[in-house]
């Protein structure tokens, strides 16, 4: 069956409800497959899971724009594993046209912690409040920090019925650094399960265990980075390349990692 199919069998929630969840302080576990197998997956979850419907869609358009500085220190700052490490970006959801400026911090517990603050449009230029934001939550300078990376992606959103709890697909995974053209990774999904501290009592994660896909600490900005990029350095994130090479072998549009 079809995914579209899948999508129209689960019950919804409206962003107004997906917005009352406190969910900006969270455990996220992460795991990524081929989208061909999305079907089956959506099809086991719709007896514990709402689905995000705004006016009659349950797919949505996500546009970012990450800023780095120039010798890229928040994204060597996730290659070698650091953490109370950071990544800040504007985040468009074209779909409803609200925007925001965000700041996103992963601490030495492995807790996601994320501040933002409503904005007009995305800038490359970053507007006062987005650098009074940046002085108030990182050490980093705003005037040290550049437009490094666009990444696009549709995405899935799934709420648990009982459980402050909620699941995301992302598909259509388009990258773009600011001396180049547009990058893809098709048929990749990424799935993400955030939750206010991890439990494996998730039915979620108990479906990724019966499918046998592991958990993976990926990146869309370091991936996104190392496609844009060719010359960065991204050896310790080989296994991880090599993960994606596998999922996405054999797709008009793909270029390998390695």
């Amino acid at each position: 069956m079809k995914k579209e199919n899948e999508l129209e069998q689960f019950s919804t929630v409206s962003l107004e409800y997906l917005n009352t969840l406190n969910l900006n302080n969270r455990h996220d576990t992460k795991f990524a497959f081929r989208e061909n197998e999305l079907p089956d997956i959506l099809h086991e979850m719709n007896s514990n899971y709402n689905i995000l419907d705004i006016e009659n869609k349950r797919e949505f358009i996500y546009e970012n724009l990450y800023y780095d500085t120039p010798d890229l220190f928040m994204y060597f700052q996730h290659h070698n594993g650091k953490l109370n490490r950071y990544k800040i970006r504007y985040r468009k959801y074209i779909d409803n046209n609200t925007c925001y400026f965000e700041i996103k911090r992963k601490t030495n517990k492995r807790i996601t912690v994320k501040n933002r603050i409503q904005a007009d449009k995305i800038e490359e230029k970053l507007s006062s409040e987005a650098k009074e934001l940046i002085n108030e939550e990182v050490e980093i300078k705003p005037e040290n920090l550049s437009p490094t990376l666009w990444v696009v992606y549709s995405r899935i959103t799934l709420v648990h019925k009982e459980k402050n709890e909620k699941v995301t697909f992302d598909r259509d995974i388009s990258f773009k650094g600011m001396i180049n053209g547009w990058s893809h990774l098709p048929g990749l999904i990424i799935a993400e399960i955030k939750q206010e501290r991890f439990s494996p009592n998730s039915e979620f994660i108990k479906l990724m265990n019966k499918f046998r896909f592991r958990e993976i600490n990926i990146s869309k900005y370091a991936t996104g980075s190392i496609m844009s990029y060719p010359d960065i350095k991204y050896n310790r994130f080989k296994p991880r390349l090599l993960f994606i090479n596998k999922q996405c072998e054999n797709q008009d549009g793909y270029f390998k990692f390695l």
